[in-house]
């Protein structure tokens, strides 16, 4: 129990920035000689040192152990806490931001990594559902935080990482000593054909057994995960849709997007009994659902609808990426597994940045704004990812190589 709190609070912040974003009307008027386009760099900013930590966070378990990266990440985020106190220049603030998506970026990269290393099979698909939820009401919290704590002045939208502190000191308290990934392979190596316990045969098994990232089996499953996160992407253009079509105003697509993020929890907690229902039809019906949500999004202008439909998709999605990342885990090397999440971070990261060009693209094919074509672009390249894992039997496929 212990251990699920403390990974569970890392992950929990690692959706701290979520809030940040709500106060740039502030900070426009704190900064009148700054641009409103250097301004917005500030998400570019943190999303380009999330994705570069994602990238990173797999090597870094070669030669820290996964303690010792969440515990790093959670004092380089905990940098957050700074403009509370010093808020005078802009650039040190885009500094601060960068800091942040690098911490934030090795906990999301690392948090998955951990609990496919300490949990195993229904524990593990229990506490990645448990990961979506955590991940989802600390979006929703950050978000809420930021948004009224900034009318009181731009600064005090950071106030919410403290939390990061509190989490950092259970991750430090709670969560046991060990050694890196690949000394526990090489004890586990050594110790074969000698007396073992269950723990240090189990792990020699499956790096005995498990596949390399040279096998294109989680390579493949990375990507199919990495779609569904680039057709997020099209939240972008939430707001301006219920505004322009008479749903409602900005405070209406914030609701929405916390709905969504409601979902998410929901999904969370419902994952496992899900995915022991549908088995290897689970992704195959989670695009399918996921696409024509965003078709209902693009199609259906009333607010009511459209919540549902937030909330429906917010769900299959945690079930969806839940469920990869679990297969990511059963079917891989231990000493790999590690750098697949890594990467699996880091790419749906800059697949979620791609998404936006992409709208941007397609839009102009469309006789409607772009804020509404991209629901049906997003929605098309779901459905198409969804008819390509049907028609191969890519889940039966992937489902044969878990451990």
């Amino acid at each position: 129990m212990t251990i699920r709190i403390g990974v569970l609070a890392a992950i929990f912040v690692g959706y701290s920035s979520s809030g940040l974003a709500t106060n740039y009307g502030e900070l426009q008027r704190s900064f009148p000689d700054v641009a409103v386009e250097t301004i917005m760099m500030l998400t570019s900013v943190m999303g380009l040192f999330n994705m570069i930590s994602s990238l990173l966070v797999g090597v870094m378990q070669r030669w820290l152990s996964q303690k010792q990266v969440l515990v790093l990440g959670l004092v380089i985020t905990l940098t957050g806490i700074i403009p509370v106190f010093y808020h005078q220049n802009f650039y040190v603030l885009m500094a601060i931001v960068a800091l942040i998506g690098f911490g934030t970026g090795m906990l999301t990269g690392c948090g998955p990594a951990y609990i496919s290393g300490h949990f195993k099979g229904e524990a593990r698909v229990q506490m990645l559902g448990l990961k979506m939820s955590v991940q989802g009401v600390g979006s929703v919290l950050f978000s809420f935080l930021g948004g009224a704590l900034a009318v009181f002045g731009w600064w005090w939208s950071y106030l919410p990482f403290v939390l990061v502190g509190i989490a950092l000191i259970l991750c430090v308290v709670l969560l046991p000593r060990e050694k890196t990934i690949r000394a526990q392979a090489a004890e586990a190596e050594a110790e074969e054909g000698s007396e073992q316990d269950a723990d240090a045969a189990d792990l020699a098994r499956r790096e005995e057994q498990g596949l390399t990232l040279k096998s294109p089996w989680p390579l493949l499953t990375i990507a199919v995960t990495c779609f569904i996160c680039m057709t997020g992407s099209a939240q972008a253009g939430i707001a301006l849709h219920i505004e322009n079509n008479g749903m409602g105003n900005s405070a209406t697509a914030g609701t929405v997007v916390a709905v969504m993020s409601l979902g998410m929890v929901l999904g969370g907690i419902i994952a496992p009994k899900v995915i022991a229902v549908l088995k290897t039809h689970t992704q195959v019906v989670c695009l399918a659902i996921a696409s024509a949500g965003l078709f209902v999004w693009g199609l259906v202008p009333n607010i009511v609808v459209f919540t549902i439909a937030g909330l429906v998709w917010g769900t299959v999605y945690a079930i969806y990426f839940g469920h990869n990342l679990n297969y990511l885990s059963g079917i891989l090397k231990p000493s790999a597994t590690p750098l697949a999440m890594s990467l699996n971070a880091g790419i749906s990261s800059g697949c979620f940045t791609l998404g936006v060009p992409i709208i941007n693209f397609f839009g102009q094919f469309f006789p409607m704004p772009t804020y509404t074509s991209g629901f049906f672009t997003m929605g098309g390249i779901l459905l198409v990812v969804c008819l390509l894992v049907l028609v191969t039997g890519f889940e039966k496929k992937l489902a044969a190589h878990m451990l």
